[in-house]
């Protein structure tokens, strides 16, 4: 799976990076944000943080919430039954545009510019 780099709610050009979602081991909602953790090269632990925002705190909670549930259900997609379609020519890519991402995770950031509740994404 492809994730492309996003900070200050824009898609950084040329900066993404893949996972192999068959190592993932947990998503989890944390406060505003969804971590994901799986099994990097050599057995070390990483993770890719999304970062949220929202009108208030329970809808940064809410939107870290639908960005985790629709994580979970992607990779159990593709790691699962779906393991070996093919998506196009080339890795599912999580974020296609900014836009296209708040569609299919349903979040919002009420009173503030469209698109937005997306922050960041980070990999450590």
């Amino acid at each position: 799976m492809n994730i492309q780099t996003v900070t200050s709610d824009v898609i950084v050009p040329n900066t993404s990076f893949a996972i192999d979602v068959s190592t993932t081991l947990h998503v989890v909602t944390a406060a505003t944000t969804s971590v994901l953790t799986f099994n990097a090269a050599g057995a070390a632990l990483a993770t890719v943080t999304f970062t949220v925002d929202g009108a208030n705190t329970a809808e940064k909670l809410l939107n870290a919430q639908k960005i985790t549930t629709y994580l979970n259900i992607k990779i159990a997609q593709l790691s699962g039954e779906m393991v070996n379609f093919k998506y196009g020519n080339g890795p599912f890519e999580l974020i296609p545009s900014i836009a296209e991402f708040h569609a299919v995770t349903g979040i919002v950031h009420t009173g503030g510019t469209l698109n937005t509740a997306l922050v960041s994404t980070g990999l450590a």
